[in-house]
């Protein structure tokens, strides 16, 4: 696996939360799938174009990235976020007194309007250049976590992907096969189930021991700084998804303690589709439930005509080898309602065809 490079950082601001490379396993047509919202009561594909093209879903801009309104910093990152100032020949004042730390300047930035801003020791910036100021310092993005998604994890699944195809094609009927690329898999699966909405269940569990009354506070409008982020709790919440996105990186933290437990306990079942069925995907494509022993069970649908099923096997795990099962179509149609379920605001389709998924 590739190991994190903290020196890594991404030029792009456009950032997927389900990959392209994942959503193009059901894309035709030029990259374009068919996307349902969830809540379509009429889905008549002679009537309406539910085509998407994968690069267009489920994109929030910065949302993988650090700035001034971010809680969660490393030691570099005030250096980058303060560019715009420190390499100019200015001084602030605030409440009559220097500003002479980062981590300060950052604490005061809400106030930023009260800032008095010098160049050289009397000379006060213009109303134009303190703006300027401010959008270049509020401009400042650090995309290293975005990176290590693309190298680690984004990148790397198309050949995942084909190695995990052209293993079950070439042991069709074989109830048990050789675990190839069972950490990529793995390791994939869980990256994603954290990055997509709603928020995983753990680090909504993280979120609730702080004890803040505020969390459901509205944020001022000044630190709205993406679309999805509304409240206090909101804000935190993203943070500490940030914080452990980093940590998992370096194989540290509660998303990689979810993969380890995982792989150290739990078993893989591919599952293949009836002929002539198919899987969905959606916004949010892993479903996570309870089984009737209180057990938590994953579903993940790798392309339209592979999904894989994790469940703790008490007597006989076998970390070396997958379980392979041919799905009928009933319990294909059982696979996709609860995908569907489970989507944040919609499902996707390769073909246009609702009789190849649900009853």
């Amino acid at each position: 696996m590739v190991q994190f490079d903290p020196s890594w950082v991404s030029s792009s601001s456009k950032q997927h939360l389900v990959p392209n490379t994942y959503l193009k396993a059901w894309s035709n047509n030029n990259d374009h799938v068919y996307y349902i919202d969830k809540n379509e009561k009429i889905i008549d594909f002679n009537q309406a174009d539910f085509q998407r093209k994968t690069k267009k879903l489920t994109i929030i801009k910065e949302f993988y990235s650090r700035n001034i309104y971010t809680n969660f910093f490393e030691a570099n990152d005030l250096v980058k976020i303060f560019e715009p100032l420190t390499s100019k020949n200015y001084s602030v004042i605030y409440e009559s007194k220097e500003i002479l730390s980062l981590e300060e300047l950052k604490s005061k930035f809400y106030d930023f309007s009260a800032w008095e801003i010098f160049e050289g020791k009397n000379k006060l910036i213009s109303k134009e250049k303190k703006e300027e100021l401010k959008k270049e310092i509020r401009g400042v993005q650090i995309r290293d976590i975005e990176e290590a998604w693309n190298r680690m994890f984004e990148n790397t699944w198309p050949n995942t992907r084909e190695a995990l195809l052209n293993a079950v094609n070439s042991n069709l009927g074989i109830n048990r096969i050789k675990a190839i690329k069972r950490e990529e898999l793995l390791r994939f699966m869980i990256a994603m189930e954290w990055r997509t909405f709603p928020p995983n269940p753990q680090l909504l569990e993280k979120l609730n021991k702080i004890p803040l009354d505020a969390l459901n506070e509205p944020l001022d409008e000044e630190e709205k700084y993406l679309p999805t982020i509304n409240t206090y709790g909101e804000h935190v919440l993203h943070d500490l998804n940030l914080k452990f996105f980093k940590k998992y990186f370096k194989n540290d933290g509660p998303i990689h303690e979810q993969f380890d437990k995982i792989n150290e306990e739990m078993d893989v079942e591919l599952l293949v589709p009836e002929t002539g069925y198919e899987f969905i995907t959606s916004d949010n494509p892993i479903k996570i439930f309870e089984n009737a022993n209180k057990e938590l069970e994953y579903i993940f649908a790798i392309t339209p005509n592979l999904a894989c099923a994790i469940r703790k096997n008490n007597k006989n795990q076998d970390k070396n080898k997958y379980w392979l099962t041919t799905y009928p179509k009933e319990k294909v149609f059982d696979f996709n309602k609860n995908v569907k379920e489970a989507s944040y605001r919609g499902y996707i389709l390769k073909q246009p065809n609702l009789g190849v998924y649900f009853k």
